[in-house]
């Protein structure tokens, strides 16, 4: 069973990174920071937000700041912690420059 789980997330993880590629192409969204929130930490066999990481490639992600944070909605953990990454990294680039 857990060898079926670890496929579909391969698959998912492939989903994910092809949406997040085009997602990328747009004008809009240009130099944007990324903030993945790695949800469902609280369920038995998710994918702790380190293997999320590495099956995106975020790490090839060298255009934009990023971060990838477990959380789980239901218990409400990691989510503070993903939007306080948020609020900071905004607070430094309203910082007038000397």
């Amino acid at each position: 069973m857990r060898r079926a789980h670890a496929h579909h997330s391969g698959s998912s993880c492939r989903q994910a990174r092809a949406l997040l590629v085009e997602a990328y192409k747009h004008e809009a969204l240009s130099g944007k920071p990324l903030l993945v929130l790695a949800n469902k930490q609280d369920l038995a066999g998710a994918l702790p937000a380190g293997e999320i990481e590495a099956c995106m490639h975020l790490g090839s992600i060298l255009d934009r700041h990023w971060h990838c944070v477990g959380c789980s909605a239901l218990r409400g953990s990691g989510l503070a912690a993903g939007l306080k990454w948020l609020s900071e990294l905004h607070q430094q680039r309203e910082r007038p420059r000397a």
